[in-house]
């Protein structure tokens, strides 16, 4: 089973002083799915761009991360996937 995770861009307050984290929680949902045999890709949209041409395979499930501040743009790359 392929899964992909996707990290939104930051926004709001993380965003206006330009700090970014690294997706450490989908890092460690993706080492478990990887333990179990799963297909796993992470796509950061902080450090990486063009979601739509990272998603030329075929995903069995797509995770997206999100918090309130990102709560938007999560909702639109769902709704768009």
């Amino acid at each position: 089973m392929k899964v992909l995770l996707i990290n939104p861009p930051a926004q709001g307050i993380y965003d206006t002083v330009n700090i970014k984290f690294p997706p450490l929680g989908l890092a460690y949902i993706a080492a478990v799915l990887k333990e179990h045999g799963y297909e796993v890709q992470i796509i950061d949209l902080n450090v990486e761009e063009n979601l739509w041409e990272k998603l030329n395979k075929k995903w069995d499930i797509v995770g997206i991360s999100g918090d309130t501040s990102r709560y938007p743009i999560a909702l639109k790359i769902a709704s768009q996937i």
